[in-house]
């Protein structure tokens, strides 16, 4: 099936996106159209075009806010799991850390943690670090405190700037 002139795709200034006739119904299309019509205005291909990007903006917002509405969602849902009902409810040390670190036993999360503290302070010294976690230990964390730890936490893994064993290694004799 051969292709007509209105199918094609309309690109903008910005060429972010492509917006195609099929894309939005032609009666909405025609009463923005006319909207933006003046009262002594003929140019009925200009109105329509600028129907088109003033739709096309309005798109972008939605998605844009859209996706702003997502992620504040997926953070409340991240500091519920948690354990805090707020961001300036107090969690206490261990199940903190567990949160922090993702690991389920309280030696690997303490080990884990300890590591990330020489990750995030590489220039303090031995006593700098256990006054850090005797603190951090003594009071707890706040939930806003849990979730920005959490996200420099996944960051430095992800980075692998964190000291600590690898996971998933096998020994050459198992063959795995």
């Amino acid at each position: 099936m051969k292709r007509s002139e209105d199918d094609e795709p309309t690109r903008f200034r910005d060429d972010s996106e492509f917006f195609t006739p099929r894309d939005i119904r032609t009666v909405d299309l025609a009463r923005v159209a006319a909207r933006l019509l003046g009262p002594r205005d003929d140019d009925y291909a200009n109105a329509a075009l600028r129907a088109l990007r003033l739709m096309h903006v309005c798109a972008s917002v939605l998605n844009r806010n859209r996706n702003r509405r997502d992620a504040a969602t997926r953070a409340k849902a991240k500091l519920a799991a948690v354990g805090a009902t707020g961001l300036y409810s107090r969690t206490p040390f261990f199940p903190g850390i567990k949160a922090i670190t993702g690991e389920k036993r309280r030696d690997r999360a303490e080990a884990a943690f300890l590591s990330y503290l020489e990750a995030t302070m590489p220039d303090a010294t031995k006593a700098e670090l256990a006054a850090e976690y005797a603190d951090a230990e003594q009071h707890g964390f706040t939930g806003q405190e849990l979730f920005v730890m959490q996200s420099k936490f996944n960051a430095l893994r992800e980075s692998g700037r964190l000291a600590g064993k690898k996971r998933g290694r096998r020994s050459a004799r198992s063959g795995k």
